[in-house]
């Protein structure tokens, strides 16, 4: 009875699971989904609340990784920011609202934790999100403009025509596209073993170029780099025959109409950004503006932050709608000054002090693919806010190498 009983509460979890994830990446924004926009919202506050309990119903029955003090620190800041927001004189319905949409999800971490979740089962979940998004994906393409998922207001529609013209092709505004790098350098991990994957490689590759981000994508190839450079399941002849496999696919892929005009695309906006200069690269300015100039000479802001700018009537949130809308600069384009404004010096050194936890930690080799895929998200960060765009798989992540880290130390201790 206490096997089945084990069996039913473990399948009860993983369907929890499910649903959530799906709910916060909004069914890949399936527009008939996101029209219920303020019961959405609603479920998101519920959702903060639960993980919140189970925050303080968890406690560690083994000993504490460093990880696992970084997870805890930067889950306090982001609970302290809801408090820090009010205190600024944003409403307290709004403030739950936008910190619950992201920040206050890193809780779920807490619900892994507190019901063992296998990480065999989440790792499949991300798997079939990932073909979710292919899949998806390839009918937006076919769809547009008249999409069912990502968008189909004047504002999406009108991105999606400027990165067409700008950049080769459309990006859509669809979740789970930075598993491609996470599945990528699992395979690329794999390389030299008795595992046949290559064809694997390529189909994700061809999806990492199709994202049209060019900053993930080089970050991409240096961390595939480096990975190949440093494998011990390749040999040194089999190193150099990669390496000439990949140019000579990225050649070819430059004579395909489709992929050649993204590269030319991406190719050409970064010269053009080059050519303009930093004194005229939104993304420098917005940078140097944020971090020097936009708390000015008030200290409390910069050690705590000023919370999560709520869109509402408050000076702060009015403010940061001036910025976006008016001058335009995005605290989410520079994904660290976002954390700066929002959390404050305290929110970047748990950040970072997280970043150290995940390289500390003792790890099974097999999961070693989760830290290069860290790095890539935290070198990321320069030009986006990929960490907490992507906060559950954030936590998937981390709770897997938290559990490989227990599996360690009980074969020692057996």
């Amino acid at each position: 009875m206490g096997v089945i009983y084990k069996k039913y509460t473990g399948r009860k979890c993983e369907i929890f699971v499910v649903i959530y994830i799906l709910h916060i990446i909004r069914f890949y924004y399936f527009l008939p989904y996101t029209f219920l926009h303020n019961i959405l919202n609603a479920i998101d506050i519920l959702y903060a609340f639960f993980f919140a309990f189970c925050f303080i119903k968890y406690k560690s029955r083994t000993t504490i990784t460093k990880l696992e003090v970084a997870t805890a620190i930067l889950y306090v800041v982001f609970l302290l920011s809801v408090f820090i927001g009010i205190k600024n004189g944003q409403q307290i319905d709004r403030v739950l609202k936008y910190t619950s949409m992201v920040f206050l999800q890193f809780g779920f971490y807490y619900y892994l934790r507190l019901h063992n979740v296998s990480t065999e089962f989440l790792l499949k979940l991300l798997k079939r999100l990932l073909i979710g998004y292919a899949v998806i994906t390839v009918l937006c393409y076919l769809q547009y403009p008249n999409c069912w998922f990502g968008g189909d207001d004047e504002q999406s529609l009108a991105r999606m025509k400027s990165s067409l013209e700008d950049r080769g092709l459309i990006r859509f505004t669809l979740p789970c596209k930075m598993l491609v790098p996470l599945f990528l350098f699992m395979e690329i991990q794999n390389l030299g073993l008795w595992v046949n994957n290559k064809m694997k490689i390529f189909i994700l590759f061809i999806l990492l170029l199709f994202i049209g981000n060019r900053f993930p994508l080089v970050i991409s190839l240096l961390v595939i780099g480096y990975m190949i450079a440093v494998s011990n399941n390749i040999k040194f002849f089999r190193k150099i025959q990669t390496g000439v496999v990949v140019a000579a696919v990225i050649a070819m892929l430059s004579f395909v109409s489709v992929t050649r005009n993204i590269i030319d695309s991406l190719i050409q906006t970064t010269v053009n950004e080059r050519d303009a200069g930093d004194e005229n690269n939104i993304r420098v300015l917005a940078a140097t503006y944020f971090f020097l100039e936009f708390n000015g000479d008030k200290l409390e802001p910069k050690i705590i932050g000023n919370g999560i700018a709520s869109n509402g009537n408050d000076m702060y949130s009015k403010e940061m709608k001036y910025l976006n809308e008016e001058v335009g600069f995005w605290e989410s384009d520079e994904g660290y000054c976002e954390i700066y404004i929002y959390f404050g010096v305290i929110g970047l050194l748990g950040l970072f002090f997280w970043c150290y936890g995940v390289y500390d930690i003792k790890s099974e080799e097999s999961y070693k693919y989760i830290k290069y895929y860290f790095l890539f998200l935290m070198v990321s960060m320069i030009c986006g806010g990929y960490w907490f765009e992507n906060i559950y798989v954030v936590n998937i992540l981390t709770y897997t190498l938290v559990k490989s880290n227990e599996n360690i130390m009980n074969k020692i201790y057996v």
